[in-house]
């Protein structure tokens, strides 16, 4: 948080007491991975007794997808006013959240890598089929615009989440033995933190 305060600063010296203070303890933007992942922990010894038994996180899982993926995806295909209407309609009336957010990625993690998926490679080529669309479609929305619309790429849409299962099953029994990849893998985390400083320096030089 220091670094990209000092950062800030050098960009931006109006910055006002508050936004130091934001910047300093919130952190900058993409840390917001930081707060999430530590919720999650703190969630562990609630969610890890509950699916113990695989048949309770299918469960979670298929209550995900009425309620969390398939209104994130009708708002991306058919619109903000539909969804609106039918979510205050009929979904949201049952002022259902649990499933909703990152914990179903948790879920279906643990759920992936405890389960023999049968048909994997279906599932690795709906995922693939799922990106390729979503970036074609992704494209066709954004041309002539001036600002990105983020549409086809929010997280909790169907097109995310196929993709998002189709690399773990390309990663779960996937046996890496080099050195150089196992040391990577160990600094993935700094690396996440570091990197919209190189993001940064590479847009400010384009």
């Amino acid at each position: 948080s220091l670094i990209y305060l000092l950062k800030s600063l050098h960009i931006n010296e109006a910055m006002t007491l508050k936004d130091i203070l934001n910047e300093m303890f919130l952190g900058h933007y993409h840390m917001w991975f930081l707060f999430m992942t530590i919720g999650l922990y703190l969630l562990t010894p609630i969610l890890a007794p509950a699916f113990k038994d695989l048949k309770n996180a299918e469960y979670f899982l298929i209550l995900g997808l009425i309620f969390s993926v398939i209104p994130a995806t009708l708002k991306i295909v058919m619109g903000e006013r539909f969804i609106r209407t039918f979510t205050l309609s009929f979904i949201d009336g049952f002022y259902f959240r649990m499933t909703g957010g990152f914990i179903l990625y948790y879920v279906l993690g643990y759920y992936l890598g405890h389960k023999d998926i049968k048909h994997k490679g279906l599932w690795i080529a709906l995922g693939a089929i799922a990106m390729a669309w979503s970036i074609y479609l992704q494209y066709e929305i954004n041309v002539g615009q001036e600002t990105l619309i983020y549409g086809y790429y929010d997280v909790m849409g169907i097109f995310a989440y196929l993709f998002s299962a189709a690399v773990f099953l390309i990663f779960k029994d996937l046996k890496v033995e080099s050195p150089f990849v196992l040391k990577l893998s160990s600094l993935t985390l700094g690396l996440f933190l570091i990197h919209d400083l190189f993001i940064g320096r590479v847009a400010s030089a384009i």
